[in-house]
């Protein structure tokens, strides 16, 4: 276990910055020196939120997950065979930190499988904690601790801090929940998903305390990652608290724009919208200001098409061009939602105007089953308009796998469509024979691949 958690010991999910550093000024000195590479880490969250990281013009790497061969090979090192576990609880051992809780819990006797990492902490939070004969002064220490570091916006708190709770804090530090610094004067959480979970217990505890934690910090970066922890807690245990407390965020005027498109993001990632939060995402998309962001939000879960596929994913199927990239990508990603509805959308938005083509090729290349009436939208598109060889041949190719009847037709089309081209166009000039170089390879690179064509024409007429 340990050599696949020290292989990704960053995460696996974690996404690399790499920054080259130059001299400031560069003299006799500094000409013979080789440039520093810099190498900076952030897990995926704080990459995409936090401005100061993307302001860092560098090169970004994003490190894969494990293969599940090899996670499961670790998981067989604990005595569990995941064979029959559901698709999502082996998505969630694939992340190295939560195949190591896991593999903790094994050895303590739980092998049944967690489709999401919270339910995991929240179990080995009632095996360690809850359970114990020192169960309230444990918590209370850790909520404590994490409410300070909150509040000071540090990871790290001085171990002379809790003189009066030394017993308490070794024995947080055996159940494996925080970590003291190598000198031994400092002390953190183990993990800082750990640290966002204790947070987020504490604020369940408290009644507006997530909210008015957030509001008298909305200047501050570091409040963004505990805000998106904490929802997600409030959201899994107390649906009431959660909507309580995301509204009171909310439905604040003055609001930062950082923490307004934060929650739209967070929106947009739930599964299973309920009524509130539908009602929140509609104010979004019923403002110019903020639309495009609540598009980029629907578009990343399917759960959303049901709400908005008859209005403002329609409305945006006519709109900007940035909106109706937005539209393509919500469409392609609902196939399996209702195919019915996309083919709808796509006949009555965009099929009417060929200038739309592109759009809606794209969209129904993404079709993982292709019926009688998405062939008619292809054959369509490639009677009037010039969707490119590759396109029809990637699409071709991913169906000829389980339809290479409409494989076969669908490069027909596309061939139909190339012969009445270059039939109805009119002859090449000759051949410059005594012409420049460049005249020649001009000539080959316009009139060349016709002329093939145009043979090919001519022999099968």
């Amino acid at each position: 276990m340990s050599s696949l958690i020290n292989w990704t010991r960053l995460q696996a999910n974690s996404t690399f910055r790499r920054a080259v550093k130059r001299p400031a000024q560069p003299g006799p000195s500094h000409r013979q020196r080789p440039l520093t590479s810099v190498l900076l880490s952030a897990r995926t969250f704080e990459f995409n939120h936090d401005v100061r990281l993307r302001a860092v013009e560098a090169e970004a790497v994003t490190l894969t997950l494990p293969p599940w061969h090899e996670v499961k090979e670790q998981l067989a090192g604990v005595g569990i065979d995941p064979d029959a576990w559901p698709e999502k609880a082996r998505d969630v051992v694939r992340i190295p930190q939560a195949l190591k809780t896991f593999a903790t819990l094994a050895r303590s006797g739980r092998t049944e499988p967690f489709t999401t990492y919270q339910a995991m902490l929240e179990q080995l939070w009632h095996d360690r904690i809850s359970s114990a004969d020192d169960s309230d002064r444990l918590s209370a220490l850790a909520s404590d601790l994490a409410g300070q570091m909150a509040k000071e916006e540090a990871l790290w708190l001085a171990v002379s801090r809790f003189d009066d709770h030394l017993q308490s804090l070794k024995r947080l530090e055996a159940l494996g929940f925080i970590v003291r610094s190598p000198n031994n004067l400092s002390v953190s959480f183990s993990h800082q998903t750990v640290f966002d979970y204790v947070l987020a217990r504490t604020f369940v505890r408290n009644t507006k305390l997530l909210s008015t934690y957030v509001l008298e910090r909305q200047d501050s970066l570091f409040v963004r990652a505990k805000v998106w922890s904490a929802l997600n807690y409030l959201r899994g245990t107390e649906m009431t608290s959660y909507e309580r407390e995301f509204l009171a965020i909310w439905d604040r005027k003055d609001l930062r724009r950082h923490l307004r498109v934060l929650l739209i993001e967070f929106l947009g990632q739930v599964n299973q919208p309920v009524e509130f939060e539908s009602t929140c995402m509609a104010e979004v998309l019923n403002s110019t200001e903020l639309r495009m962001f609540g598009l980029k939000a629907i578009g990343s879960r399917s759960g959303w098409f049901v709400f908005f596929a008859s209005t403002a994913i329609r409305e945006a199927m006519s709109g900007t061009d940035p909106e109706v990239g937005q539209a393509c990508r919500i469409l392609a990603l609902n196939w399996k939602t209702d195919s019915g509805r996309v083919i709808q959308l796509i006949k009555e938005r965009w099929l009417p105007n060929p200038e739309k083509d592109n759009y809606s090729w794209m969209v129904i290349h993404d079709c993982p089953l292709w019926t009688h009436e998405i062939e008619e939208i292809g054959s369509t598109i490639l009677k009037r308009s010039p969707i490119s060889i590759w396109e029809v041949e990637h699409t071709a190719m991913m169906l000829a796998v389980e339809q290479p009847d409409a494989a076969l037709r669908l490069v027909r089309a596309k061939l139909n469509f190339l012969f009445a081209e270059t039939k109805n166009r009119p002859e090449p000039p000759p051949f410059p024979a005594d012409g420049t170089e460049g005249e020649k390879a001009s000539w080959y690179v316009h009139h060349e691949s016709v002329r093939k064509f145009q043979g090919l024409l001519d022999a099968i007429e």
